[in-house]
């Protein structure tokens, strides 16, 4: 038994079911679930309930339902990222956390790094568990295991068969299997596992490591099994500002076996970072870029005054889509603009938007993003990822809207498909990119 309430968080329209519990006056500690969740059926297990109520001896814990799951508001298909972010907001929000900690375990930790890659000063630091950058295997990453091996799974969900990858240690004890069984089956079904590591497995967030700027714990324990320790291990080396902690047993779930050395290395990591501030100079942003095309030709033809109303409808439309979006208009290039947003998916929306709205007044426009590190500067923003948006206007065809494999590999779950646009040099920016097409399903 959890000794702590229930409640309702706001994440836009949605409603997300959250659990507080422990000290109240204390620093939080934001936890961010895997693949599945469900609060009552998370706090029917001794286990789980021994593991927040040690961790409440220190913290206010704060443990939650993502949408679509548990307790929270249903969502059809399996949410990007960036709205599982949201999510994370809503709950500082409506609880008025002071900078938590957020802690991530299994497909939560890559929710964890993103946002505070791309809200650094609204955190203290992150702690990883049993965490990865990717969930399937790919031509340039092995550490995990292939997809088909993952939907092996689908065979067994509701049958409490997912236990011997995620707490094997336990699958003798009589009568566990059978609740666990119940677990799987109040967290999703067999479809909906399904549909998860599809979509899961096009996320990568091996590009956003370096720019995650605020400290970070990353645990792993040697024996799991569902997610290898050399995710772990690659997790610590490729973030600039992390401590990695390698504990011996346990497997996969936080709360199963001896975890009391993982509760004290928590507890030693938040109080070392207790009076860290994280300036935001630098943040994670999705860059966007439009420019009218033909737009001199245009201006020859209608003539400067006709122009200057057209700028100024141009102007008015962007001003509605940023609203709708959530996105920031930096400035006007001239015959366009430059934009930022904190979710790479509102930002193809966006672009989206501006084309079919700008039609209607006879503008045709061209759209490049990157997702990467700006650094704002007065009313400006400067950075790599602005360049490399601003290069991509000029493979860009007119209509189209163009962004890089980073932009892609972050969008998994939103209603977009991609078309392969090859791979390009762009000037002045080092290496190739793969660039692709972004249009909706």
């Amino acid at each position: 038994m959890i000794d702590g309430r229930l409640g309702y968080a706001s994440s836009g329209e949605l409603q997300i079911a959250y659990r507080a519990s422990g000290e109240h006056n204390a620093t939080d500690l934001i936890v961010i679930p895997g693949m599945v969740s469900h609060l009552e059926a998370f706090a029917e297990f001794e286990t789980h309930c021994s593991w927040i109520q040690r961790l409440g001896r220190t913290f206010r814990v704060i443990e939650y339902d993502k949408r679509g799951q548990g307790l929270s508001d249903r969502v059809n298909g399996v949410p990007p990222p960036e709205q599982l972010m949201d999510d994370v907001s809503g709950l500082i929000d409506t609880l008025h956390c002071d900078r938590p900690v957020l802690y991530g375990y299994s497909e939560g930790g890559a929710i964890a790094l993103l946002y505070a890659a791309t809200y650094p000063e609204r955190v203290r630091g992150v702690v990883v568990f049993g965490a990865f950058p990717r969930l399937c295997n790919s031509d340039d990453y092995s550490l995990m295991r292939r997809q088909d091996d993952l939907l092996k799974m689908e065979r067994w969900w509701g049958t409490g068969g997912s236990g011997h990858q995620f707490c094997p240690q336990l699958m003798s004890v009589p009568g566990f299997r059978e609740r666990f069984a119940r677990l799987e089956r109040m967290c999703c079904t067999p479809k909906a596992w399904r549909q998860m590591i599809d979509t899961l497995c096009q996320v990568d967030i091996r590009p956003v490591l370096s720019h995650v700027r605020v400290p970070v714990l990353v645990t792993h324990r040697r024996d799991d099994k569902a997610v290898p320790v050399a995710n772990g291990r690659f997790l610590a080396d490729n973030l600039p500002n992390a401590r990695y902690v390698e504990l011996p047993t346990g497997g996969h779930i936080p709360s199963i076996g001896d975890f009391e050395p993982l509760v004290e290395e928590i507890e030693k990591f938040a109080s070392s970072y207790s009076r860290h501030v994280a300036t935001g100079d630098r943040l994670l942003s999705t860059v966007l870029f439009t420019d009218i095309v033909g737009s001199s030709e245009k201006l020859a033809q209608i003539g400067d005054r006709a122009w200057r109303q057209t700028l100024d409808r141009h102007d008015r439309k962007v001003d509605e889509v940023m609203r709708v979006h959530r996105g920031r208009l930096v400035k006007s290039t001239g015959d366009g603009v430059l934009c930022i947003f904190y979710g790479p998916a509102r930002a193809i929306s966006a672009a989206q938007s501006l084309i079919q709205s700008l039609g209607a007044l006879d503008l045709k426009i061209r759209a490049g993003l990157h997702t990467g590190e700006i650094e704002p500067r007065q009313s400006d923003v400067t950075g790599l990822a602005v360049h490399v948006a601003a290069r991509l206007l000029t493979v860009a065809q007119p209509g189209e809207v163009l962004v890089t494999r980073t932009v892609a590999d972050l969008v998994a779950g939103a209603d977009i498909r991609f078309a392969e646009r090859g791979r390009h040099v762009l000037k002045g920016i080092p290496g190739e990119r793969q660039l692709l097409a972004a249009a909706k399903d």
